[in-house]
């Protein structure tokens, strides 16, 4: 007998399948389109409708499932209060989680995947900085969390609340078209599953992810202003701090060894622990020690109701897309 979880669950993959196939059309129409009305990818209202269209496009199938069927704002979407020193507990445990989540972006740029997003902000650092706050920070920090811990795992949790934040980080990785991107907003996935649950609210991680967001913003735009400045004004100093900044970003002059890489790995595993032992106890603080005791129990969902018909073609289409631009690029 189908249960009304099970039927949830295969309803949530069929919103994620109209999701990729809008997201799909609306790549093929922003690479296309500017073309046929002679205008240059570069331009900077291409650039700026592409960023302001892209996030409501990818939530648009989540808010109409959401109004069309009443989905419970609160047990579902988790809507909830939070208490604020539990925000900056778990704030400060996403900063420790940094240097292992900076350490996948390596590996997989290591390994060959192209890092998307530090050659398009070359591209985007001539837009305003408000709107690259609002279009990358503000708009995917609500929407996404909306729909991948929002509507995606408070779905999905009945599965167990390890495999519910494994399989809604695992197509939040996949709907990021790219391996490099794939394979930290996965681990992202997960942490950012444990943070809502271990605060009963979604709102935390929207937070916590503007804040991550925005913190890449600034990180990549200001090596890219002040080589600006050191090409323009011919003034050492800018092109002094433009080393100083990509040194300090990166930890290295250019792509570490595989030596440096493993010499980083005791560091990044260890305030990774730090961030896991900070998250245990927000859990505590908020009276969820059910979350600590059954986080690894399976739950009344078996994790395959969501790879139907809908759930796997949303999957293969993402996968032979990030197979075309690794090997596109």
């Amino acid at each position: 007998m189908t249960s009304t979880a099970d039927i949830a669950v295969k309803r949530t993959a069929r919103v994620f399948l109209i999701t990729v196939l809008l997201v799909l059309l609306s790549s093929i129409l922003q690479a296309t389109l500017p073309a046929y009305m002679g205008l240059s990818p570069l331009n900077e209202g291409v650039l700026t409708a592409g960023l302001i269209l892209t996030p409501w496009i990818l939530v648009l199938p989540t808010l109409v499932f959401v109004a069309k069927n009443r989905v419970d704002t609160r047990g579902i979407l988790g809507l909830n209060r939070f208490k604020v020193s539990s925000l900056f507990i778990s704030l400060v445990a996403l900063i420790m989680f940094g240097r292992i989540i900076s350490l996948v972006n390596l590996i997989s740029m290591k390994l060959g995947a192209f890092n998307y997003v530090e050659s398009s902000m070359t591209m985007l650092g001539k837009l305003p900085l408000s709107l690259l706050l609002i279009a990358i920070a503000v708009l995917p920090g609500i929407f996404e969390e909306l729909q991948f811990r929002g509507l995606y795992y408070g779905t999905f949790r009945r599965m167990g609340y390890f495999r519910g934040a494994v399989l809604s980080a695992l197509i939040f990785g996949l709907v990021h078209m790219n391996f490099n991107q794939f394979a930290y907003a996965f681990l992202m996935g997960i942490i950012l599953a444990f943070i809502a649950e271990a605060n009963s609210s979604t709102i935390v991680p929207m937070i916590l992810h503007f804040v991550f967001n925005a913190m890449n913003v600034a990180a990549l735009l200001l090596p890219s202003y002040y080589r600006q400045m050191a090409e323009k004004s011919g003034d050492p100093t800018y092109a002094e701090t433009y080393n100083e900044l990509k040194t300090l970003l990166s930890g290295s002059t250019g792509m570490p060894s595989w030596a440096e890489i493993a010499r980083m790995l005791p560091l990044a595993l260890f305030t990774a622990i730090l961030g896991i032992l900070l998250l245990r106890f927000t859990a505590k603080m908020n009276g969820r020690e059910d979350l600590l005791r059954n986080y690894f129990k399976r739950g009344d969902v078996p994790m395959r109701r969501f790879f139907t018909p809908s759930g796997v073609i949303a999957c293969v289409l993402l996968i032979g897309m990030m197979v075309s631009l690794a090997v596109l690029s």
